[in-house]
């Protein structure tokens, strides 16, 4: 057929299917031999643009429909395959050249690859994804820590991705620049990934054989109110808003969340590790609502109220600030539902916020994953507890939860840091005896005890420990 005959071809069967309907056979199905036109070559698929976190070592949430989004032309063609499943979706951008394309995702495994158009991204796995957020704790590299355990030559199925810092009066749908996955032996991403989040999935690769993906998005002296959504921050209470102070003149309630956590959503993430409140300390009476709005709303964002979200307590520090702080993290814990918090109270440097101890940190957190997301029952799916108290002859027996087979003093010494007070509300130091699960108190000068408490303090060295060697978090009744 010659080319001005199959045009006149096309012209004519063209007519035809938009006066008899659908059900008139695709041109394409007529026009026959070498000069036949396939429907999907005559798409426009343009030039994209894909954020920088579907790049080369990328971790996909396994058993998941996620989003593969992006930018192109406007009503261009935009076609994504994988080697994971091989099914190929194509999708068309909207009028301002944004396009997504779901993507089902298979259990865990890797490594894959994706083409998105012309973009090819490799060494894709697919696994767990975690969000580790809040300031300079979290951000913390791996490097800067103790590196306990650790081998320069140990390369696990551990990939990180380094959220660019950012900051925004509005909410924007890609980073400030582009970001990095980091992958390989420790020698080669120490420097760049968080201590926390690598501890964290280390122990999530090693006890589960799931690939883990850490998403870093932590700023040092960073505010809770910075990490908000803005909306959810102007729904506080006007006592709680002005309460906020700005950690950086530049700074203002929602700046981070507007430049490094809006442009995630739609990636699939299997939870968040949230540690900070450092810069918060200073003004905590609005922290629990605070916290618990920052929760919900990223929950709300990510299109999962379910989300685990897992708090950090802050560790021991010369703060006296900290003491009753470390109170209200646990409050939040206790009361959002899937959410937890684990203990560092041992893990504390006097004069030094910035303790360099991070493998208990990362691997208590990891055991809360494992049990609560992988299945795995061996774990703990609960930091252990204060559960409630007995009054009586003078003394008063504490009982805690989730505290095993028992408490122990790794001194063989009576822990300390145990106080008790009578109707007048004067606290004295307490003898403490440790009794199975419990902890009997007494003190020669409280002779009829109403109340007791726990680890009020900025530092110290504590010495009551669950079994399987979790610090019994402070309490108050």
């Amino acid at each position: 057929m010659k080319i001005f005959e199959m045009a006149a071809a096309v012209l004519l069967v063209s007519s035809l299917s938009a006066a008899c309907g659908d059900d008139f056979p695709d041109y394409s199905e007529i026009i026959s031999g070498s000069n036949k036109i396939d429907k999907e070559d005559s798409e426009n698929f343009g030039e994209c643009t894909l954020s920088s976190i579907f790049s080369d070592g990328a971790v996909l949430q396994r058993n998941s429909t996620i989003p593969i989004f992006g930018r192109t032309e406007a009503g261009a063609a935009v076609k994504v395959s994988n080697t994971w499943n091989g099914k190929t979706v194509t999708v068309h951008a909207d009028a301002s050249g944004k396009f997504e394309a779901m993507v089902e995702t298979t259990d865990a495994g890797g490594p894959y690859s994706m083409t998105v158009n012309d973009i090819t991204i490799n060494d894709i796995m697919i696994g767990e994804v975690w969000l580790c957020s809040g300031q300079s704790n979290m951000r913390f590299r791996l490097n800067q820590s103790d590196m306990d355990g650790l081998s320069q030559d140990e390369e696990l199925d551990v990939h990180v991705f380094v959220v660019p810092d950012g900051s925004s009066t509005v909410p924007e749908d890609d980073f400030s620049k582009a970001g990095t996955w980091y992958y390989g032996t420790v020698s080669e991403i120490q420097s760049r990934v968080t201590a926390v989040g690598y501890y964290f999935a280390r122990k999530l690769n090693m006890e589960s054989g799931i690939p883990v993906g850490i998403i870093s998005a932590a700023v040092g002296s960073s505010t809770a109110e910075e990490w908000m959504d803005t909306e959810a921050f102007e729904v506080l209470s006007d006592e709680y808003k002005e309460m906020y102070e700005p950690s950086n003149e530049a700074y203002s309630a929602g700046c981070l969340y507007n430049s490094m956590i809006h442009p995630l959503y739609g990636y699939g993430i299997g939870g968040i590790l949230w540690y900070q409140g450092e810069a918060n300390v200073y003004w905590p009476d609005s922290y629990y609502s605070v916290l618990t709005s920052l929760a919900e709303s990223w929950r709300e964002g990510f299109g999962d109220e379910n989300l685990p979200f897992y708090i950090v307590q802050l560790p021991s520090y010369g703060n006296s600030k900290w003491a009753s702080f470390r109170l209200i993290q646990q409050k939040v814990a206790d009361n959002l539902e899937y959410s937890g918090f684990v203990p560092t109270i041992d893990t504390g440097e006097e004069k030094n916020i910035h303790p360099v101890f991070k493998r208990s940190v990362g691997e208590r957190l990891a055991e809360l994953a494992l049990s609560n997301v992988c299945g795995f029952a061996e774990f703990r799916s609960q930091s252990p507890a204060f559960e409630n108290a007995a009054v009586g002859n003078g003394n008063i027996r504490i009982s805690f939860k989730n505290v095993g087979s028992g408490l122990v003093s790794h001194s063989g010494a009576a822990p300390d840091y145990f106080e008790i007070c009578g109707d007048d509300d004067v606290y004295y130091s307490a003898e403490a005896e440790i009794d199975g699960n419990t902890v009997i108190l007494s003190s020669d000068n409280v002779p009829e005890p109403v109340k007791a408490r726990y680890y009020m303090v900025s530092f110290g060295t504590p010495d009551l420990f669950t079994s399987d060697g979790w610090p019994i978090p402070p309490f108050e009744m």
